[in-house]
C-alpha cells in the first residue's frame, strides 16, 4: 500500500481521505488495527470497511461531505471531512448521519486529534462520551 494506491482508491470511489487516515493506512499496509489494538472497543476502518460503511449508511446521500473513519463499541461513529488537511476528528451517533445533523451541537469535535491520537494507539479513554 503506497501514495498510488490511494490516489487510485480517492479516484475511483469519489473520495478525498484526509491526510492523517491516509498515512495511517499506508502505514499499517490496509491494517490499522495493528496500531489501534488495545482497545477493544475501537475499530478504525480499512479502505474496504469505509466503503462498506459509507454504502451501508448512504453517506452519499446524507453527509456526502464527510467519510467515516471508524466506530467505538456504543454505536458511536468516527467522521472526518474530506479534506487533505482535516485531522479533526467528529464522534457522533450512527444516526445523526446527516449533514445538517454533524455540527458541533449534535456531535463531539476533537479539533487537531487524528494524528496524535493514532501514534498513542487510539486509545479509548481519550474519546468522550456523547450526552
Amino acid at each position: 500500500m503506497d501514495i498510488y494506491d490511494i490516489q487510485q482508491f480517492e479516484r475511483e470511489n469519489d473520495l478525498i481521505l484526509p491526510l492523517g487516515y491516509e498515512q495511517l493506512i499506508i502505514s499499517t499496509k490496509n491494517h490499522p488495527q495493528l496500531i489501534c489494538k488495545d482497545y477493544g472497543d475501537i475499530l478504525i476502518f480499512t479502505l474496504e470497511e469505509c466503503l462498506e460503511y459509507r454504502k451501508s449508511q448512504e453517506m452519499e446521500k446524507y453527509c456526502p461531505e464527510y467519510i467515516a473513519v471508524g466506530c467505538g463499541g456504543g454505536g458511536e461513529v468516527f467522521l472526518m471531512e474530506q479534506k487533505k488537511s482535516c485531522n479533526t476528528l467528529i464522534v457522533t451517533e450512527a444516526g445523526n448521519l446527516l449533514s445538517e445533523y454533524i455540527t458541533p451541537m449534535d456531535c463531539v469535535y476533537l479539533e487537531d486529534f487524528f494524528q496524535e491520537w493514532v501514534h498513542q494507539g487510539c486509545p479509548a479513554q481519550n474519546i468522550p462520551q456523547l450526552c
